[in-house]
């Protein structure tokens, strides 16, 4: 699946964690990744909407979510990478200029998962 595929309109259940940010324990959705408007971004807290600092208008339309940290940022990228079927480090990257000791902790565990992966 290319990652074109994974902006349209009818998003599939197996892509459903790529783009629903954070979910409520009732299990719907308080924030999206992506949405096509930066509105619907932020469905429980709308103001957030009102600062561009809090997201991106993308080249295809659509807006991404910039209110997260790091570590949810990177966990969003491995999950969005193995739908497109892309290797981290070997297909794509991501180093904030200054990564927290949590972030660096998420990437040392998804590299060892990874190794893991590879023995099995």
């Amino acid at each position: 699946m290319g990652i074109a595929a994974l902006f349209t309109d009818d998003l599939k259940l197996k892509t459903r964690d790529v783009f629903a940010g954070q979910i409520t324990a009732e299990n719907s959705v308080k924030r999206m990744y992506f949405a096509k408007s930066k509105e619907k971004l932020f469905i429980e807290t709308p103001t957030l909407a009102d600062d561009q600092k809090n997201y991106r208008k993308l080249p295809n339309g659509w807006y991404a979510n910039t209110d997260i940290n790091t570590c949810e940022n990177f966990e969003r990228l491995c999950r969005l990478a193995k739908l497109c079927n892309l290797k981290h480090p070997d297909d794509w990257e991501f180093m904030p200029l200054n990564p927290t000791e949590q972030f660096l902790d998420a990437r040392s565990k998804n590299e060892e998962n990874k190794k893991l992966d590879e023995m099995l």
